[in-house]
């Protein structure tokens, strides 16, 4: 129990945040039904960010020893700098678990007679311009989207 105690905190940790996220998204989802009709002007597909997120982040994290305390708050350390970061930006939305069931947009959809833009994730893979959506605010700029679909 020793040698592993840190790597089952990790996990315990881990596992609640993943059913924290997918509460959430399933909150998300419901309340995005009643979310305001757009359609989509431009858009460009992000789900490739998540790879760089992987390259930067989880892998040199893969080659860390624990061996002693220093270790470990040198790392909880760069973790808490990287959630500051993720949490300040809109790059909150571009991590790899929302990969497994998401796509993630960068889009601009007309308000009026005003161009906004910001970043969106849905369940649809294949968002096109022109297509109508309901787009539900999650954030600064950042969107929760249901896909109308026209008869």
């Amino acid at each position: 129990m020793e040698k592993f105690g840190l790597s089952i905190l990790l996990l315990v940790l881990g596992t609640y945040g993943y059913l924290g996220a997918i509460i959430t998204l399933s909150n998300i989802h419901k309340a995005s039904k009643n979310g305001f009709p757009t359609k989509i002007s431009k858009i460009e597909n992000k789900n490739s960010e998540s790879i760089g997120y992987i390259a930067t982040y989880i892998i040199p994290f893969a080659f860390q020893s624990f061996n002693n305390w220093l270790d470990l708050v040198s790392i909880c350390f760069i973790i808490f700098i990287i959630y500051r970061v993720y949490i300040n930006s809109s790059l909150l939305l571009i991590n790899p678990v929302l990969n497994l069931r998401y796509s993630i947009f960068e889009f601009e959809y007309m308000e009026g007679e005003k161009i906004r833009n910001g970043i969106l994730i849905s369940k649809e893979k294949d968002l096109q311009e022109d297509d109508s959506i309901k787009l539900y605010s999650i954030g600064n700029k950042m969107f929760y989207s249901i896909k109308i679909n026209e008869k």
